[in-house]
């Protein structure tokens, strides 16, 4: 995992909720990631114009797939 950024110190946000998010975001990640012979994960944080931002990208075993548009 590569990690660039960090939280700011005030946010509007509990930390139990900043938690749940990333919590959510990494666990889907990860898994994804898993499945491939190198598994990549990068994430991203910052704060633009007042508001948190985070990037997180992952490698993965298979394609996409679209349902319902």
């Amino acid at each position: 995992m590569d990690w660039k950024g960090h939280l700011p110190k005030q946010m509007e946000m509990s930390d139990m909720e900043v938690c749940v998010i990333f919590s959510n975001l990494l666990e889907n990640a990860f898994l994804a990631a898993s499945a491939c012979e190198e598994g990549l994960v990068d994430v991203t944080v910052e704060s633009v114009s007042g508001a948190l931002t985070i990037t997180m990208e992952n490698n993965m075993a298979k394609a996409i797939e679209e349902k319902e548009g």
